[in-house]
């Protein structure tokens, strides 16, 4: 059985979510459209060491992997409170192309200005699997 997707858009994931496990815990119907890439930002991580949040800013030779998902207004609430959308994170729109299509959607870009901090082992690993899971090489 399909189920039915009101007020579907394009979610542009980077970090965490690029986790197909991620996406099913918490995003139950969200569709991998498929990779792609963020040109002229940076992957970055602020808040305290050992619990850093993931963050993307402008960088003008910055390329930031990202994973495009198809979801639903339920799975967009579940993204807003995770990322405490609008106090921690705001959302922005992006348009990135995957297969000669482009594909407007949003992510979310972290407020304020926090101090560079280090991730936790766990989100390490968590993001590890996601940029496996599209195919991008990690470096250690």
């Amino acid at each position: 059985m399909k189920i039915a997707r009101r007020g579907a858009r394009y979610y542009i994931a980077y970090g965490e979510y690029l986790s197909i496990m991620q996406m099913a815990q918490k995003c139950i119907t969200a569709e991998r459209i498929g990779k792609s890439f963020i040109r002229g930002w940076k992957l970055d991580f602020r808040g305290t060491d050992g619990n850093a949040g993931e963050n993307i800013v402008p960088c003008s030779d910055g390329v930031v992997p990202v994973c495009i998902w198809r979801v639903a207004m339920d799975d967009e609430v579940e993204l807003d409170l995770r990322y405490k959308y609008p106090y921690l994170y705001t959302k922005k729109e992006f348009s990135v192309i995957k297969d000669g299509r482009i594909y407007t959607g949003f992510t979310y870009v972290m407020n304020g200005s926090f101090p560079s901090a280090s991730l936790s082992k766990v989100m390490k690993m968590i993001m590890q699997e996601g940029y496996t899971y599209i195919d991008i090489p990690v470096a250690e």
